[in-house]
């Protein structure tokens, strides 16, 4: 187990790793056993040789696509001596044009609401590997990448398939996805004084969402069917199963997935004597890695990061130490 609390001094002290990437990805499509079209991206390093790694990004909520993600964006290149995998979710169009109000996605189509869930998009990214399987220039090895809601994904995918390296940025891990959620919802509610009378019931929304999972009923933007296949989502459940090494990174200041969640997977792992998480807190930083001060530093955190999994890539330091996944 390796634990470090960061100070905002020390991860603005780190630049961004850049490396030459190319104008474009190339785009594919493959089709589900529906019919219906997966759209995912390809982009390879400007400068290779031989063969290379592959990561695989895995956007958060929402549905805006990852060609538009400026996130996604930022990641690419602090990761650019590898070959980049995206994947867009169902019903999204790589040239799609999201649309948001007071934090909402408006006009996400039809098709996403019906069928975008966490299952679905592990399903999603486990086709796309197949298709991968034998392309000539990947060298077998890939890391899984994901922020927020992607960092459940990348827990779920890689406990089904051997990762090589697992990154959490602002996952958390310890609570459920609905508990997640409701600390996030009181604890905005609370900022800003909502009297307790006015504040909704989150645990009945949820009950009626695991009563009525095929309902039309829509609940703070997503569809019932979305809720109810994650706020019982513990993504600590599916990490304990997972042998590669995997980083934790969390701001001591989130709102959106509470500090604590991070610290009981911590905890966890711990209790289990599991040797394979590597776990930064960063103190005074959000959900999206910004401080105190409102400055951001995802750039630098990002540039940690491609450190910490080429090292791991590297030295394959804990083949030895994982000896219980239970």
């Amino acid at each position: 187990m390796h634990f470090k609390i960061f100070s905002t001094v020390m991860a603005a002290a780190f630049g961004l790793l850049m490396f030459p990437l190319n104008a474009s990805a190339e785009m594919h499509e493959t089709k589900r056993p529906n019919k219906s079209t997966i759209y995912w991206s390809l982009d390879m390093p400007e400068k290779s040789s031989g063969k290379v790694d592959l990561i695989v990004l895995m956007q958060g909520s929402g549905c805006e696509p990852t060609t538009r993600n400026k996130n996604m964006q930022m990641i690419r290149s602090a990761f650019g001596n590898f070959a980049s995998l995206t994947v867009e979710k169902y019903g999204i169009h790589p040239n799609y044009q999201a649309k948001t109000e007071e934090g909402y996605f408006q006009n996400c189509p039809k098709a996403y609401h019906q069928n975008s869930t966490h299952d679905q998009r592990v399903a999603d990214y486990l086709q796309v590997f197949k298709e991968l399987a034998d392309a000539k220039w990947w060298s077998g090895r890939f890391v899984l990448l994901g922020g927020s809601e992607g960092g459940d994904i990348a827990a779920r995918v890689a406990s089904r398939i051997s990762a090589n390296g697992v990154i959490l940025i602002s996952t958390g891990g310890g609570m459920t996805f609905g508990e997640q959620v409701k600390a996030s919802i009181l604890m905005d509610m609370e900022q800003n004084n909502v009297p307790v009378a006015q504040r909704p019931d989150i645990d009945a929304l949820f009950e009626d969402v695991r009563e009525n999972k095929n309902s039309d009923k829509m609940l703070f933007g997503y569809s019932y069917k979305y809720w109810a296949n994650s706020i019982d989502y513990k993504a600590l459940d599916d990490m304990l199963k997972i042998n590669a090494p995997i980083l934790l990174v969390h701001g001591s200041a989130d709102t959106s997935a509470p500090v604590q969640s991070a610290r009981q997977a911590v905890e966890a792992f711990q209790q289990k004597s599991r040797c394979n998480l590597t776990y930064w807190e960063l103190s005074g930083h959000d959900h999206g890695m910004s401080d105190l001060k409102g400055q951001n530093h995802m750039n630098a955190i990002l540039s940690q990061t491609s450190v910490w999994i080429n090292n791991q890539l590297t030295a394959d330091n804990i083949s030895s130490c994982v000896t219980n996944s239970q």
